[in-house]
């Protein structure tokens, strides 16, 4: 059950997160929230990916705390973007 539990929170995490707050940051309210859950995916799915494999490449090995760092960041440049907005 636990381990069940562990994968719905890291794929949210990692699938989902990082693309909502990207998709707030870029469009605030000029789409859809149907819209907005699927460029979410679309934009997790793309920039996760990419940011660890650009990390790898840079030295740093692919490990679990890594790859929380990694999506931290990536979730954190939106929502210091939607700050300064304000």
């Amino acid at each position: 059950m636990l381990e069940i539990l562990r994968m719905i929170a890291g794929s949210i995490l990692a699938l989902f997160i990082p693309g909502f707050v990207w998709t707030l940051a870029l469009f605030k309210d000029k789409i859809t929230n149907v819209e907005r859950i699927v460029l979410s995916f679309a934009i997790s799915a793309t920039f996760v990916p990419l940011t660890i494999y650009l990390s790898s490449l840079l030295g740093m090995p692919v490990t679990l705390v890594n790859s929380l760092v990694v999506i931290a960041i990536l979730t954190c440049i939106p929502i210091i973007i939607l700050l300064i907005r304000i």
